[in-house]
């Protein structure tokens, strides 16, 4: 144990530490004036980094940030592709996870896509917060805090790739915050391609809202970046039936 007359200094950390209540309480405490002049979020978000840094060891180039051990790029893309990726595991809600990435591997930019949908929302609220605005504020601090060119963030709509990789190379645009609309359709006229597909399927319809899919306008997205929507109803649909069916051994169905 020491007095506090042994002590030289005292450095505030921790984004509470900016409340002058507390600085004047250790001012108090300690009998002298507390160090504020570093940023008390990045000497947190710096130091544990760096000791990640140390306990992972190694030297690897990041693609991916995943919190799964076994990563859905394996039943997507072909082993030449696996080749060129490597997963580094982690949170996109833990600031120690993404500075350790951006530090270790010099990101400079990030395509954020954590995100929990319905139903999985309407199951589990706590960890939607903590997966779709924890990881949302920590992927924006990680930014400011690195200095980062660009974050682009965006739903997982599969033709938003395109976009997001264009995006990520232009450079900085008039509007900030594009909507995608795609092809909105509705319940009824999707059913009705089923049908044309799998003609036994039986179907029943219930009524519900579809919500503001309807009333989106992407003509900024279109007009700044270009981005026109290449991937019907129809493309999905069949992909996503005869993916089950491989899945269970059945031969694909044919385009209609």
């Amino acid at each position: 144990e020491i007095s506090r007359e042994e002590l030289d200094g005292v450095i505030l950390v921790g984004g509470s530490t900016r409340s002058p209540v507390v600085r004047d309480f250790v001012r108090e405490l300690f009998g002298k004036d507390p160090l504020c002049d570093l940023d008390p979020d990045q000497v947190v978000a710096l130091g544990a980094a760096v000791q990640a840094d140390v306990l992972a060891g190694g030297e690897q180039k990041v693609v991916l940030l995943d919190p799964s051990p076994v990563n859905v790029l394996q039943e997507i893309l072909t082993p030449e592709e696996l080749g060129a990726v490597i997963v580094v595991p982690g949170h996109a809600e833990s600031l120690r996870d993404l500075g350790e990435a951006i530090r270790t591997h010099r990101v400079d930019r990030i395509a954020h896509l954590a995100s929990l949908l319905h139903p999985a929302c309407d199951l589990n609220p706590p960890q939607a917060v903590q997966v779709n605005v924890g990881s949302h504020l920590a992927v924006l601090e990680a930014a400011r805090l690195w200095d980062l060119k660009k974050v682009v963030w965006a739903s997982s709509v599969e033709d938003i790739a395109r976009p997001i990789e264009y995006y990520l190379r232009v450079e900085r645009t008039r509007t900030l915050v594009f909507n995608t609309r795609f092809d909105v359709r509705s319940i009824r006229e999707v059913g009705s391609y089923i049908t044309q597909l799998l003609p036994g399927a039986q179907i029943e319809y219930f009524p519900g809202t579809f919500g503001l899919a309807w009333e989106l306008d992407d003509s900024a997205l279109q007009a700044e970046i270009g981005f026109r929507p290449d991937y019907p109803v129809e493309r999905g649909v069949l992909e996503t039936i005869n993916d089950v069916r491989r899945r269970h051994g059945l031969l694909p169905v044919a385009r209609h």
